[in-house]
This record gives structure tokens, C-alpha cells and sequence, in this order.
């Protein structure tokens, strides 16, 4: 995804699940992710993230 399109409290998909965005670096393409299933947070690189129409907030499900 391109920095531009992510928002603070945004779900989102990755490798390691789906999180919650808590913070977007912009100089380097990055956003720090809070795993819904983990209270642990990562710093993930924008191109790993896999942009999920159907993930609405407060719902950690596709429909």
C-alpha cells in the first residue's frame, strides 16, 4: 500500500495477521501495527501491507 492511503485506527493485513495502525512514519514508509490478537506492536514496511476493502472497523472479519 502507499503511505498516503493509511490512517491512524485503520485495520489492516499482513504476514503476521490483521492489526490495528498506531502510528505511520513517513520518512520511511512505515507503520507501527498493533496485532488484534497480540498486545505486542511491529514496525512494518508499507509494501507488506496488503490493502482489504472488506476490513471494516470493529470487525476483525472479512464478509
Amino acid at each position: 500500500m502507499d503511505i498516503k492511503q493509511f490512517e491512524v485506527g485503520m485495520l489492516v493485513e499482513h504476514k503476521s495477521g490483521v492489526g490495528r495502525v498506531t502510528a505511520i512514519n513517513v520518512e520511511n514508509e512505515t507503520v507501527v501495527v498493533e496485532s488484534l490478537s497480540a498486545d505486542n506492536p511491529s514496525t512494518i514496511p508499507c509494501h507488506e501491507i496488503h490493502y482489504q476493502p472488506q476490513l471494516h472497523q470493529d470487525c476483525d472479519q472479512y464478509y
